[in-house]
């Protein structure tokens, strides 16, 4: 039940992160996974199995069960395009340009700059530091994970793949052909640096 997105005292309503996978190949166009979720495991209970369960992150984690149980596909997707919706622009670097601008106050982003230059940034601390790891959640309220953040997990699989071990020896890499988000929700400069350069 408390997951679930509710009506706020204010009026407005909650809504979550939904996120697909869509295969594109010149014999169909194929939506194989639909996730939704936006949480992240604190620290103290790593005893749990899936830490992260941001809504791109269970695609990927569905995805490759996919894969592993329809191996007969795989011939078919590594030659397709295959492409990532996610309904908010992915947490992390990604968005700091839209997290400022939805931010009723900028006195959050303005503690001081502690990290080196090689260091993980908390959530959307030292927000003066772009370009730079990020670990979740976002809310400094929350207690602390050490899952990082979905802008720098997607940089990973799109440099390693999507693939996991298990789903390696019947596939070859995959890679996204493309990420789709809501245009109002891209930042051109937080985007290019994020993924373009990084990558």
């Amino acid at each position: 039940k408390k997951g679930k997105p509710v009506l706020r005292s204010d009026g407005t309503r909650e809504s979550t992160v939904v996120a697909g996978i869509v295969i594109e190949s010149t014999e169909l166009t194929q939506c194989v996974v639909v996730t939704t979720g936006v949480k992240a495991q604190p620290a103290n209970q790593l005893e749990h199995r899936v830490h992260d369960s941001h809504a791109e992150i269970l695609a990927i984690r569905a995805f490759n069960l996919y894969l592993f149980l329809n191996p007969e596909r795989a011939d078919i997707i590594k030659s397709a395009k295959v492409h990532l919706y996610v309904s908010e622009m992915p947490c992390g670097d990604a968005s700091m340009s839209l997290v400022a601008s939805r931010s009723a106050s900028s006195e959050e982003w303005l503690a001081p700059d502690s990290l080196g230059k090689d260091s993980i940034a908390r959530g959307r601390a030292n927000f003066s530091r772009l370009g730079i790891v990020r670990t979740k959640p976002g809310r400094p309220d929350s207690p602390v994970s050490h899952s990082k953040s979905c802008s720098d997990k997607l940089a990973r699989y799109q440099f390693i793949s999507l693939t996991r071990s298990f789903v390696s020896p019947v596939c070859d890499p995959i890679y996204f052909y493309s990420l789709i988000v809501p245009k109002n929700q891209i930042w051109e400069t937080d985007v290019h640096r994020c993924w373009t350069e990084r990558l």
